[in-house]
């Protein structure tokens, strides 16, 4: 990892040999480097988690929007 800050802070681009390239994010595959004994790179780690706090995120700001609406106090999501 000290490698990575290294070439970043040299060159922009945390790539270097010891971790291979490391692609700049976007939203559409999230690339993620992983450190590890062997650093990697994937695509979208922890997705199913991801898109499962999304869910949870959404309903709870679908319940203090309804709630707001109809002038109740606010819902309770345990």
């Amino acid at each position: 990892m000290m490698d990575a800050w290294i070439a970043f802070a040299r060159t922009g681009d945390p790539s270097h040999p010891g971790i291979g390239r490391w692609e700049p994010y976007e939203e559409e595959t999230r690339p993620t480097m992983v450190f590890d004994l062997e650093s990697r790179l994937e695509r979208d780690p922890y997705a199913e988690e991801r898109l499962a706090a999304a869910a949870l995120a959404g309903a709870a700001v679908e319940a203090v929007e309804l709630n707001y609406k109809h002038g109740t106090q606010a819902a309770r999501l345990d």
